[in-house]
């Protein structure tokens, strides 16, 4: 069954919204790579950052059979935005579909610190969810064993959650938790092995990171 996706001409600004078969759109991807030519649209996606009670960032193990970078560690949490579907629905709805996770997800950084007051207690059944920004930026990602170029509108957020995780199919091998020391010692020496948009994510947002991880601290 097709599904479509939203994407956005790459020469509007990404403003106009064009809906587009999911498989159309990656053949239009590796077709650029094989034209040289650069992509025409990018993708809408949500991208969490879910972190634990210590502070380590759930991290999922790819599993080889993915044809989008096979094996390789990731986001907590990635999707593409269906078509009719808006980016905080699509959060909630993978975070139960890929973790078993329920999730609230709110956009505010005092609305957060005020829902993980009251909430904290019981993240344990529940990750709460803050809205960080929305960008586009093209990122390197293999796809059918090839190194090609996805433009990407992506929506990032960050969450946290109490408990236990785990696969509920093949979407990933294993679920992982990494410090953010851990992390920048093995990005630093094996950068091969994170997925390119992660390692974006850990770089650029370093600051907006270290500012969740210490809201929260401080409220535990």
């Amino acid at each position: 069954m097709s599904e479509f996706v939203n994407t956005f001409p790459m020469d509007e600004d990404n403003r106009m919204l064009y809906p587009m078969d999911r498989e159309k759109y990656y053949d239009e991807i590796m077709n650029s790579h094989v034209t040289w030519t650069e992509p025409k649209n990018s993708v809408e996606v949500i991208q969490v950052l879910l972190f634990n009670l210590d502070w380590e960032i759930i991290v999922q193990k790819r599993s080889w059979h993915k044809k989008h970078n096979p094996n390789l560690l990731d986001k907590s949490i990635w999707w593409h935005i269906r078509v009719w579907d808006t980016p905080d629905h699509t959060v909630m709805l993978e975070t139960v579909q890929e973790l078993e996770v329920p999730s609230f997800v709110v956009h505010w950084r005092n609305e957060f610190l005020n829902k993980f007051s009251v909430l904290k207690d019981y993240l344990h059944t529940v990750a709460l969810i803050r809205y960080v920004d929305c960008e586009v930026h093209t990122f390197t990602q293999i796809f059918d064993w090839v190194w090609v170029k996805v433009p990407k509108k992506f929506h990032l957020y960050f969450g946290i959650y109490g408990w236990s995780t785990r696969t509920v199919d093949r979407e990933a091998k294993w679920i992982l938790r990494y410090s953010l020391k851990e992390i920048d010692a093995e990005m630093d020496k094996f950068p091969d092995l994170y997925t390119d948009d992660f390692s974006f994510f850990i770089t650029e947002y370093r600051t907006q990171i270290n500012q969740f991880i210490n809201d929260t601290a401080l409220k535990v």
